[in-house]
């Protein structure tokens, strides 16, 4: 009540409103700085901001803004400022500071509606998912937890990916034991989740999912009915094979295909993948060369009628990758052959002028997958300081998913999430893919030169 009869007082001394009013901003200025008593009034703040926003000077308007407690939405509101200041932001490209403000418009109750559809278009997310309680986990604290095994018999391979993440980020990480499924249902709506180890963990963990928990998956081919901001590396290898198959079929106008692999599990996934996405447009292989051992390559290849197929795919995702494709070149020379972004990691394990194929991949730079050889080092040389033994594929594992938190990670779930948008893909020192775009593109590998191509190609946009 004092504050309000000290503002009144104020205001019937020298009424600087008065001049914003009337649009008289520099005058209003003017007023304000004269006398500072204004200043210690946040009854004058909003003014302040807005007169800024009139004269185009959003850093000045935004510092005032944020002068303004975060309770008082009053004047958070007041001639729509949360509002205008959201707008301002969203095109100055500060989609964080824009959502937050989009955010306060809502709670204020101005044009509440347009602010929650613009929300949920920043952070690409389905408006009828996004109630009040959902906007209010998007804004609140995230915190990170790690499911894994940390005890009983794979309690070793938990804390090894534990030891390797938290050497690379180690910020409030909470560990779950995934062998107590009670645990499970401690995690909240406001939660980044990484893990779990066991496919069965990991379709529990989908029956608890709760929006907008954001999920990291590493280890497990399992993909979930329910968890709408779930990210793995066989999320986007199918998503890369969808992407491929309509590059052939719609875009080079293909139809012959000959699938050349091997016996290992992620090229059995990789072939169940692409005999699903051809299927569903009515395509099918022509012929799928399973090689088990090497020195039956040509005897098996022998079969093939050269003039019966149009192209190879040969994923690039096995350790033998290298020889199937030469092995396929030396004895077809003239057909083209077509992968996946694991050629990426392929490209510094064989001399780049000895391939010539394209593959399909998340848009990141090349220097960033070169990049991570060094970081592969410089992890493994601190790993073993630590815990004395060289890191297995779960230590590699968990220096991708540090390196990944730590680039963007974000104090908030909104932050995160458009954190991961700007990122728009991401590639572990282990070869581990994340796609967080759904914006594919074609990259050839021509003789040691690598070129992305501009367009985009076949396949849906995820």
């Amino acid at each position: 009540m004092y504050s309000l009869l000290a503002f009144l007082v104020l205001l019937k001394v020298t009424n600087p409103i008065k001049f914003y009013k009337e649009g008289k901003y520099q005058e209003f200025l003017n007023a304000y700085y004269s006398d500072p008593k204004f200043s210690k009034s946040i009854n004058y703040m909003p003014y302040v901001a807005l007169t800024y926003l009139n004269l185009g000077q959003l850093d000045s308007a935004l510092a005032y803004y944020k002068r303004i407690p975060v309770s008082n939405l009053v004047l958070r509101n007041l001639d729509g400022l949360s509002y205008q200041i959201a707008e301002r932001l969203r095109e100055k490209g500060s989609l964080k500071e824009a959502a937050e403000a989009y955010y306060y418009s809502y709670l204020g109750g101005y044009r509440s509606e347009e602010s929650k559809k613009t929300i949920c278009q920043i952070l690409n997310i389905p408006e009828e998912l996004v109630s009040d309680s959902v906007l209010k986990n998007l804004f609140t604290r995230a915190r990170v937890y790690i499911v894994a095994p940390f005890s009983g018999e794979y309690s070793d391979i938990g804390q090894e990916f534990y030891s390797a993440f938290t050497l690379i980020y180690n910020v409030d990480v909470e560990k779950i034991d995934e062998e107590n499924r009670e645990n499970l249902s401690r995690i909240l709506p406001n939660s980044i989740v990484i893990g779990p180890l066991k496919r069965s963990t990991s379709k529990y963990l989908d029956s608890l999912y709760q929006f907008p928990t954001i999920w990291f998956s590493p280890f497990t081919e399992y993909l979930p009915l329910n968890g709408k901001l779930f990210f793995s590396p066989f999320k986007t290898l199918m998503e890369e094979t969808n992407f491929l198959v309509g590059f052939i079929f719609d875009s080079l106008k293909l139809s012959r295909v000959a699938l050349i692999r091997d016996t290992s599990f992620i090229e059995g996934l990789f072939t169940d993948y692409l005999k699903s996405s051809m299927a569903s447009r009515g395509k099918f292989l022509f012929y799928d060369l399973r090689i088990v051992n090497p020195f039956e390559f040509d005897s098996l290849a022998a079969s093939i009628d050269s003039e019966k197929i149009d192209v190879a795919i040969i994923s690039g995702l096995s350790d033998n990758s290298y020889f199937l494709y030469s092995a396929f070149k030396t004895m077809f020379p003239g057909k083209p052959v077509l992968g996946t972004f694991a050629w990426m990691k392929r490209i510094t394990q064989v001399p780049k002028y000895m391939l010539d194929l394209s593959v399909c991949g998340i848009p990141v730079s090349i220097g960033q997958i070169f990049r991570n050889y060094e970081l592969l080092e410089n992890f493994v040389k601190d790993f073993q300081t630590k815990n004395g033994y060289y890191p297995s594929e779960i230590g590699l594992a968990g220096l991708d998913m540090g390196i990944l938190l730590k680039e963007s990670a974000d104090s908030s779930i909104i932050g995160t999430l458009i954190n991961l948008k700007n990122l728009s893909g991401y590639v572990g020192p282990s070869g581990a893919v994340y796609d967080f775009s759904g914006k594919l593109s074609i990259y050839e590998i021509v003789k040691g030169e690598i070129k992305r191509r501009e367009e985009s190609y076949g396949g849906e946009e995820n």
